[in-house]
């Protein structure tokens, strides 16, 4: 009943009767398989003939290898060490002097079963990977840092730049407008007594007042005035322009067009736009209310249609989407090129920046419709 604890000495099959040079066998009553590098060589020889070790199954290998004594176990476990890559022809020699699969040596103390030194080894080599790769990503999480820190350093120094060209625009337009003004000046004086107004928008006794007064105050050689102080003085450089503008108006109106101060209110005006001939709005007579504001012209007009109209860019409150009363406005503009802007958008919509997207859709499918329509809407609404 003690016999399975006598220890046997393990002896060495010879090789003729291993069937092959390259297998050592125990001599224990089941032999087991010693890995050498000559058997580790035609594993590899092997594997490469089947395609190399994603292909090549422990099976096939036992076939290929034609050595006696293999089991799909050892090929089994050796494969899977041989593809993850942690079986190489050095640490093969070095595992066939004092390590096998199968035997073991009483008198090695120093080898523990649980914790083999090639265990040990690897360990220390997933290790290092590991801290390398943390490495890694730290050194890249620093650089994204610092890029987003010049990409906010840049954005703001953009933001600045930006601001300092508005500030510039300003300033220069500020100088254009009164350069415009100063070259008037001799021409306020001499057309103020000479002003008519026709029977349909006649002034008021107020407006010829504030008139001949503006034109007394240019006339006085001490008023030098700046921009900011014109604007503290209650609009006086807006008051310039709107009656600089109203004589132009009447000394050369715009085709189709006609406008002019409501009542005793230089900066309320109404204004008069004839349809176009061209446009499914001829015949119509549209009025416009137009509203100063106090910094004028260095801020654009407020324009609205009073009469109903059927257009894209219209909305039925009479807002209008035109560039030029927006961020295209510019203190070069006046109330005539204004007007004259008006008449083409009645002529040339803009369905690609409506106000109303439902007839921009229809004047681009079915404009017969929306020429139909737009006319019904004139003659109901322009023509009363």
């Amino acid at each position: 009943m003690f016999s399975g604890l006598i220890h046997r000495p393990e002896a060495s099959i010879p090789p003729e009767d291993a069937h092959g040079p390259s297998l050592v066998l125990t001599a224990d009553p089941k032999p087991r398989l010693r890995w050498t590098a000559d058997l580790h060589e035609r594993f590899v020889d092997a594997v490469a003939q089947l395609g190399g070790p994603e292909k090549a199954t422990p099976k096939a290998i036992m076939r290929t290898m034609g050595v006696k004594g293999l089991t799909l176990f050892h090929l089994k476990s050796h494969l899977q060490k041989y593809r993850l890559g942690k079986q190489s022809g050095k640490e093969m020699t070095e595992q066939s002097k004092d390590a096998s699969y199968l035997s073991e040596n009483p008198g090695s103390s120093a080898l523990s079963p649980r914790m083999p030194t090639p265990d040990v080894n690897e360990g220390q080599e997933v290790k290092e990977a590991l801290r390398a790769q943390m490495e890694v990503q730290r050194r890249l999480y620093e650089q994204v840092e610092v890029q987003k820190h010049v990409q906010i350093r840049m954005d703001a120094y953009q933001k600045y730049i930006d601001s300092l060209l508005a500030r510039a625009c300003k300033i220069a337009s500020e100088q254009i407008a009164l350069n415009s003004f100063g070259t008037a000046e001799h021409e306020l004086p001499d057309m103020a007594p000479r002003v008519v107004c026709p029977p349909s928008s006649p002034l008021s006794p107020s407006v010829l007042h504030q008139l001949s007064v503006s034109s007394i105050n240019l006339q006085s050689p001490g008023c030098k005035t700046s921009p900011s102080s014109s604007a503290i003085e209650g609009g006086t450089m807006a008051s310039k322009r709107i009656q600089k503008e109203l004589m132009d108006l009447q000394r050369d109106p715009p085709t189709s067009c006609s406008a002019g101060p409501v009542g005793e209110d230089l900066f309320h005006w109404q204004a008069t736009i004839m349809g176009p001939s061209d446009s499914p709005y001829a015949g119509g007579v549209f009025f416009v209310k137009i509203h100063f504001p106090p910094d004028y012209p260095f801020k654009p007009p407020k324009v609205n249609f009073q009469t109903k109209v059927y257009h894209p860019n219209i909305n039925s409150n009479g807002s209008i989407c035109l560039d030029i009363l927006k961020e295209q406005w510019s203190p070069a503009l006046t109330i005539s090129k204004v007007l004259l802007s008006i008449c083409s958008l009645l002529t040339d919509p803009n369905p690609d920046d409506p106000l109303v997207p439902e007839i921009a859709h229809m004047y681009k499918t079915q404009s017969s419709r929306y020429e139909e329509t737009a006319r019904a809407w004139t003659q109901k609404y322009a023509m009363g």
